[in-house]
């Protein structure tokens, strides 16, 4: 009969090598799961950031206080003039005036 202490000696290149996977198997899940949360935390960020404010208001706020226009189709210009009573609508010489920015 084997002592315990003689199977120990005798396999303990295995049995480290056991330790070490199950070591290594939660460090990577550990390392998985804050991984995914960190990517999570940063898409959610993303998202905010992006839904904030629309496509107009970040250029407008881009490139600096200025005239707005816009060019829209004609059954909604009077709808855009209510939500943007500043704005120039399909205001085609204004728009030939001067500098444009067009943005789609």
């Amino acid at each position: 009969m084997t002592t315990v202490g003689r199977q120990l000696r005798d396999n303990a290149v295995a049995l480290i090598s056991l330790v070490v996977a199950l070591g290594s198997l939660g460090y990577n899940t550990w390392r998985n799961e804050r991984t995914e949360h960190n990517r999570n935390v940063r898409a959610a960020a993303f998202e905010l950031l992006c839904g904030m404010t629309s496509l107009g208001g970040k250029q407008c706020r881009y490139f600096g206080p200025g005239e707005l226009g816009a060019l829209v189709r004609p059954h909604l210009a009077d709808l855009f003039g209510l939500q943007q009573p500043h704005a120039r609508v399909n205001d085609l010489p204004w728009l030939r005036a001067g500098t444009t920015v067009l943005v789609n």
